[in-house]
């Protein structure tokens, strides 16, 4: 388990590596969780990612970096893979957040 500070201090890290240009290492991503379903529900505090992980659904912590091509996704304490976006339009989306 890590500190409050090692996990801010690896956060700031892999967004200094993505503002230059780097993808997560690609062992990184092989070991990241997998959403499917997903989708970026934005609130009045923050934004986060709703989807299904392991058919759970599942909602992260604040989302930092979305990759331009949807592939991953960087929250405050995570890294995630991301495979199909839901097709569901946002105002279809209250029953997603209901089971959470």
């Amino acid at each position: 388990m890590w500190s409050d500070e090692a996990r801010a201090l690896k956060l700031k890290h892999d967004v200094e590596l993505y503002l230059r240009g780097r993808m997560p290492e690609a062992t990184d991503l092989k070991q990241a969780p997998l959403i499917d379903e997903w989708l970026v529900h934005i609130d009045d505090r923050s934004a986060g990612i709703v989807g299904l992980v392991e058919e759970k659904r599942h909602r992260t912590t604040r989302l930092i970096w979305l990759d331009r091509n949807y592939k991953w996704a960087r929250t405050e304490d995570a890294l995630y893979c991301l495979a199909t976006p839901t097709n569901k339009f946002p105002e279809d989306t209250r029953d997603l957040l209901d089971d959470l």
